[in-house]
């Protein structure tokens, strides 16, 4: 607890300290510890009401080789926001990021899990083709078929940004999206890393 204390004490996170170990990028164990502890580190410098929300969104789940997540929404659109936000929290810190651009998204499927993939799948395309970091989206209409909405970001600087991992692709390994007898919607998705 004295070194975590000391960590958290200083005004570096502690991913910076994961960052010099080796593979640090591919190693989901790792990935997700300095996730947290960066969330942590800035929860206890900002309050711990930032920190709570976050759980509650999306959290992740075991997975072997890949990383998965577990998100949670009350509407369908929702669900699709906390999926983005997961996927931009997991590949670099929030925090680093201006929303000073906007992108147009639309993304159109056979099933409401068809088009959780497609949605994933078109944000990660989109940062790496426009090398660019999302921060969050606001989704303007939504159907389980069909998907309109907006990315805020900002152009790709890695002396400003802090970036935890790259995400290659949304698998359909263990894939579901369900609403439940309540209207709550849940999903379940495995990034490629």
């Amino acid at each position: 607890m004295t070194i975590l204390h000391s960590i958290v004490s200083t005004n570096t996170p502690f991913f910076y300290i994961l960052i010099a170990l080796p593979n640090f990028s591919s190693d989901p164990i790792l990935l997700l510890c300095g996730s947290l502890f960066v969330k942590l580190k800035n929860s206890l410098d900002t309050g711990l009401t930032e920190f709570y929300p976050f759980m509650r969104n999306f959290e992740y789940i075991d997975h072997t080789a890949d990383l998965g997540i577990r998100v949670r929404g009350k509407t369908l659109q929702e669900l699709f926001t906390n999926a983005a936000q997961a996927l931009f929290e997991t590949v670099a810190v929030l925090d680093t990021i201006d929303p000073i651009s906007q992108f147009q998204i639309n993304v159109k499927a056979e099933s409401a899990a068809e088009l959780m993939v497609d949605w994933l799948d078109e944000l990660i395309f989109r940062h790496e083709v426009d090398e660019v970091f999302f921060k969050y989206v606001e989704i303007v209409e939504i159907s389980e078929t069909c998907l309109s909405a907006r990315a805020f970001g900002e152009p790709a600087d890695f002396t400003k940004h802090v970036v935890f991992t790259e995400i290659k692709s949304v698998t359909y390994h263990q894939l579901s999206v369900c609403q439940s007898p309540g209207g709550e919607w849940t999903a379940n998705v495995i990034f490629d890393l």
